[in-house]
């Protein structure tokens, strides 16, 4: 059986490694399955889940917060700012993120209605993410 390494990296450290039959990445156009063999690819990635089906069977899913992914026949490497493996989830952390991107973003526009777009789109941007978190947390603790 052909087998592909699969490592996931933040700044702080690497999170993952182990060999895997396919992996499910969330891309900027939809999501990327990528099996052993695959043509080398080097992508963004958005925010989303990232599954990877293990050699022993098991699934294994992840929260990314976006970044690359380096994609060769026998290996895929994702560079991202953050990752959660579903286990690890916390819906009420997850919860209070979305409260206080929210709280942020009113204050920001309680300021000055004339903040610049792209620091309003960063505020936008955190929400979008902490939204992201919290369903991914929420939907994977139900299981």
């Amino acid at each position: 059986m052909s087998t592909l390494h699969v490592e996931i990296v933040t700044p702080e450290r690497a999170v993952f490694a182990a060999e895997a039959t396919e992996v499910l990445v969330p891309g900027i156009d939809g999501e990327l399955g990528i099996l052993p063999g695959h043509l080398p690819l080097f992508t963004t990635i958005r925010v989303g889940a990232m599954t990877v089906k293990g050699v022993d069977g098991k699934d294994r899913i992840f929260c990314i917060e976006g970044g690359f992914a380096e994609i060769l026949p026998d290996r895929v490497i994702i560079l991202t700012d953050s990752c959660e493996g579903s286990e690890d989830t916390d819906v009420t952390i997850a919860h209070e993120m979305v409260v206080k991107a929210e709280k942020a973003l009113a204050a920001l526009h309680e300021k000055d209605e004339d903040i610049h777009h792209e620091v309003r789109d960063e505020y936008y941007d955190a929400l979008d993410r902490a939204r992201r978190r919290l369903a991914f947390s929420e939907h994977h603790k139900s299981k």
